[in-house]
């Protein structure tokens, strides 16, 4: 078939620099040193040097790279670095010095806010039995000088093959007091005679104030003991059995797409290099013994999926999930077989992962608004089709919650309102509203609340400005997305290979009007007797057959 091609659209490069896909913590621990990674295209710039800059709020350049464009359209990563030596918020502009006659500047930068948090961190850790991932974290602990810890371990014995070693009896936090001591919580296979019912309760009153929980499954207990209690409604996955040919095949591991970009699943320079490690390792080492609590719940963050090795063999889990709860999230693993990220690699990405895990759950959202009027998303920089989530907290300002409130959500761009959206209340935490905004366009995005409580908690704080925070879509990764450049050259190869033709938009329409686009086609009948069939021969002569045996048989011959 040949094809007829109208080509539409700029043939013709514009000089233009462009920065995007700019990933860093948005939250670190003091002395941390912040590392920013970019990519800058480069259009007809070829043979020029590109300088990038890292400014501070006064405009002082921190640190600055150059990088050579040696072809017509180029793409270049870029990575900074930044140490933290003083604690608090601190604002950055990533910058692309412009070049002369460039088609437009204003998509060379990008602001950044960073908080720097304590650099103490307490984390409890408790198991049933010495499992190979407790021992790997309680060893990776104590080396951690940023990290103190205690540990809670109920059946030792494995560990400790003489009993005159055994350390003191183990005992989790008695008191909310004493579990809100600790950043991070790390609960192993815990039974419900280890894990009681008024410590769970305790552990939810810690989550909803602001603690964290990383809970890693085991065959034992967790967390398919604790289905349908209170506790086991905090996971972010429901019971779901698995498929016996799924299980005895094992699971490999995969980055979902808009985890790409998480602290936690970063163990390489890039995402796409962190992606394939992540399968790597899994298809060498599968997971078998994923927990049946895999499904996740439609709140739940899913970083990691678990894919059957034999496809067909069932659905897709979740292997590495997380939700909020109140002010707190909880970290999900399915199995326990993060230790094997050490295989042939030693402690590099085992102690990188969890460094990055406990640097991240910890780090406290970047905030907009007042005293009484906060605003929070779960990132700053969102791949396009990305979920945004954003929480708006309420307050007096005596600090008593405000609640069943009505409150909308705008998203606004630079040419206007995108989305409306009306905010939920949480039924867990008063005061706390929730949404989750889908299919916002890429560029610069401010969110901004809209209620009429709003604006009376504003006036009595004496605030004259709307409360606002803004986030930022990048586009797709494709280059032929983000470059929508019109080739001609290719399309006069595709219509030259099918014998077609390249077309201007003004002919295209005389083309039309000579084009014939009536069918052809050709009609043809045969005719073949059936008496020279052999099979009809054959059915004859079994019919008189069969009738001669008939009236045989009735004695009619």
């Amino acid at each position: 078939m040949p094809f007829v091609i109208v080509p539409i659209g700029d043939a013709r490069l514009r000089r233009d620099l462009f920065l995007h896909h700019v990933q860093y913590a948005k939250s670190l621990i003091h002395k941390d040193v912040l590392s920013i990674d970019a990519m800058v295209t480069a259009h007809a710039c070829e043979g020029e040097k590109v300088t990038i800059d890292l400014l501070d709020t006064e405009g002082k350049v921190i640190q600055s790279k150059s990088v050579t464009v040696r072809t017509p359209s180029e793409d270049h990563r870029v990575n900074l670095k930044w140490k933290a030596t003083e604690l608090g918020i601190h604002e950055f502009q990533l910058r692309v010095v412009p070049v002369e006659d460039e088609f437009s500047d204003e998509n060379n930068s990008e602001k950044l806010k960073v908080q720097v948090i304590d650099d103490e961190m307490r984390v409890f850790l408790a198991d049933d039995l010495p499992r190979w991932e407790f021992r790997y974290l309680l060893t990776l602990f104590k080396r951690d000088s940023k990290v103190t810890s205690e540990s809670a371990l109920f059946s030792p014995q494995h560990a400790y093959p003489n009993r005159r070693d055994l350390p003191p009896a183990p005992r989790l936090p008695a008191t909310i007091e004493e579990w809100r001591r600790f950043r991070v919580v790390v609960l192993g296979d815990l039974t419900e005679q280890q894990f009681t019912l008024e410590q769970q309760k305790m552990v939810k009153q810690y989550l909803l104030e602001g603690g964290n929980l990383i809970v890693i499954a085991g065959e034992n207990a967790m967390p398919q003991k604790y289905t349908g209690t209170e506790f086991g409604d905090l996971m972010p996955v429901d019971f779901r059995a698995l498929s016996p040919s799924a299980s005895s095949s094992g699971f490999t591991l995969e980055v979902t797409p808009d985890a790409r970009d998480v602290p936690p699943v970063q163990l390489a320079t890039t995402a796409g290099a962190s992606a394939e490690l992540w399968r790597t390792i899994s298809s060498s080492l599968p997971v078998y013994d994923l927990s049946p609590c895999s499904m996740p719940k439609p709140t739940a963050n899913v970083l990691i999926e678990a894919n059957p090795a034999q496809r067909s063999n069932g659905e897709r889990r979740a292997f590495l999930s997380w939700q909020y709860v109140g002010r707190g999230r909880v970290v999900f693993v399915a199995a326990p077989a993060l230790h094997k990220l050490r295989y042939r690699h030693g402690d590099r990405y085992h102690y990188r992962f969890w460094g990055q895990m406990l640097r991240w759950i910890v780090a406290r959202e970047l905030t907009g608004g007042s005293k009484s009027v906060r605003l929070t998303t779960d990132k700053t920089r969102y791949s396009y089709g990305e979920r945004v989530q954003t929480m708006l907290r309420l307050t007096e300002l005596d600090g008593k919650p405000v609640s069943g409130e009505e409150i909308a959500l705008v998203a606004e761009s630079p040419t206007g309102v995108v989305s409306r959206i009306d905010m939920k209340p949480d039924k867990l935490v008063p005061g706390e509203y929730h949404v989750v905004l889908v299919g916002l366009p890429t560029g610069a995005i401010k969110l901004v609340p809209e209620g009429a409580r709003i604006d009376t908690l504003l006036r009595r704080e004496g605030i004259d400005e709307r409360v606002e925070t803004e986030i930022a879509m990048d586009p797709h990764d494709s280059i032929e997305l983000r470059n929508p450049l019109c080739d001609t050259a290719l399309l006069g190869a595709i219509a030259d290979a099918s014998g077609g033709v390249v077309l201007s938009p003004i002919a295209a329409r005389e083309f039309l009007k000579h084009l014939d686009l009536a069918p052809e086609f050709e009609q043809r009948s045969e005719r073949e007797p059936l008496w020279a069939k052999w099979w009809l021969l054959l059915a004859i002569c079994a019919l008189l057959l069969g009738d001669w045996l008939c009236r045989k048989a009735i004695g009619l011959v």
